[in-house]
């Protein structure tokens, strides 16, 4: 009795000194900085965005077009031509429709594969001239590549272009019933819109004006002008980009142009880095990482801009150098981070459930760093670098990679379980 007695005692202390010997930090999604979304639909966190594949035709353009008809009979589902396409998987795009004549009624395009299965299928209605937009659902992935248009509708019509691409909704899901949070971002156009930490109104208060026009189905601005200012930072510190400030490159920048522009981004205390870039005569998509310690001049953990007369209404963070190009939109993701209290400990791990390619559930553990740990604080990045997500460890000299994660669902981000990530620290 004595010896079951003193094993009871024995497991008990050993429980006991479990719980007063190691704790568990859950990281909570509203303590996630940077780019993340809570996509309740999917059932999972993402984190860790990067750029997202926009090419529509198999030799990587940004917008395909068939046409324009100068006669196209009402009636029954008709072949009108065929466009090299590439829908590998279940997706969303955008259709346009460019009406140049006065005309009214219902249109339906579907789009066919080499085996006769409808891809694809949109309908709109038109009202005249102008250019209509309607969602194209990829239903029924496919890995042809040469796809048949079949056109019907209620009345005949003339002088009509289709144009096939991924808008910037389609991409970046930022007015979703689940949004993208922690991204800054401007869609240039008539219908445009941007980031609440911008200014509209840069110049003596008043708004400035884009020629704001369709180009090959896009909604875009053509800017005209140099050093356009094109976008522009609120008045006040708090209005800017909250950065990761790992020292490195964190943060992407995607722009789609039409033409080329020598583009120029302002730090914090006015310096600035500028680059050509675009391709003449067609559409493009220019994806940067950039160091957010570059432009962050002032250690303050958020990228303002620089403000350099009293009638500009704000900081201005992108300018421009060269005219006569279209923009559609420009976006800034910052690397997803977080940073924790651990005390003085100098022993812990992080560890988080993800979702592979497989849909498969994984836990991956990583030891961290102790002498990394500094002040008592932990400071974890998850960083695309478009070669897979790092998650790296932001040290005292330089920073450590913990792991590279390369298979996960989506490529452009990693799927985490809710909850699932937690820092495990030993006393």
């Amino acid at each position: 009795m004595a010896v079951k007695n003193r094993m009871v005692v024995l497991n008990f202390l050993l429980i006991l000194s479990s719980c007063l010997f190691s704790s568990d930090i859950i990281i909570d999604f509203v303590n996630l900085k940077g780019a993340k979304r809570d996509n309740r639909g999917a059932g999972y966190w993402e984190i860790g965005w990067g750029r997202k594949s926009s090419e529509v035709g198999n030799t990587g353009e940004e917008v395909v077009g068939i046409g324009p008809f100068n006669y196209i009979n009402a009636g029954e589902r008709q072949e009108i031509g065929e466009l090299y396409l590439y829908f590998p998987e279940k997706d969303t795009y955008t259709l346009a429709v460019d009406v140049r004549s006065s005309v009214k009624g219902i249109y339906k395009l579907e789009i066919v594969d080499g085996k006769g299965n409808v891809v694809a299928e949109s309908a709109v209605m038109v009202k005249g001239k102008g250019v209509y937009n309607a969602p194209l659902i990829i239903e029924s992935p496919t890995q042809d590549i040469k796809m048949k248009l079949f056109f019907s509708g209620d009345s005949s019509l003339d002088n009509i272009t289709f144009y096939i691409y991924k808008s910037f909704l389609d991409l970046y899901p930022v007015k979703d019933k689940y949004p993208l949070l922690g991204v800054y971002y401007r869609k240039f156009g008539a219908n445009g819109f941007f980031s609440d930490i911008f200014e509209e109104k840069v110049v003596d208060g008043k708004v400035q004006e884009f020629n704001n026009m369709f180009k090959e189905g896009i909604d875009s601005a053509l800017v005209e002008e140099d050093y356009k200012k094109l976008m522009v930072t609120k008045l006040g510190k708090t209005f800017g980009i909250e950065i990761p400030s790992f020292g490195e490159e964190d943060v992407w920048v995607i722009q789609r142009i039409y033409g080329k522009y020598c583009r120029l981004f302002l730090a914090d205390t006015g310096e600035y880095k500028e680059r050509w870039i675009g391709q003449d005569n067609r559409w493009s998509v220019i994806s940067e990482i950039i160091s957010s310690a570059v432009f962050d001049t002032d250690r303050d953990g958020i990228w303002n801009g620089q403000r350099p007369y009293d009638w500009v209404n704000g900081e201005r963070l992108l300018d421009n150098y060269g005219k006569d190009f279209y923009l559609d939109y420009v976006l800034f993701i910052p690397a997803m981070f977080f940073e924790v209290e651990v005390g003085e400990n100098t022993s812990g791990k992080l560890s988080f459930i993800y979702i592979t390619k497989n849909s498969e559930d994984k836990e991956i553990t990583l030891p961290l760093i102790p002498e990394d740990i500094m002040g008592g604080k932990v400071k974890i990045g998850f960083i695309n670098a478009g070669r897979g997500i790092q998650i790296i460890q932001k040290g005292v000299d330089r920073n450590k990679i913990l792991a590279t994660i390369t298979d996960s669902i989506q490529p452009w981000c990693l799927s985490v379980k809710p909850a699932s990530i937690k820092i495990e620290m030993s006393y």
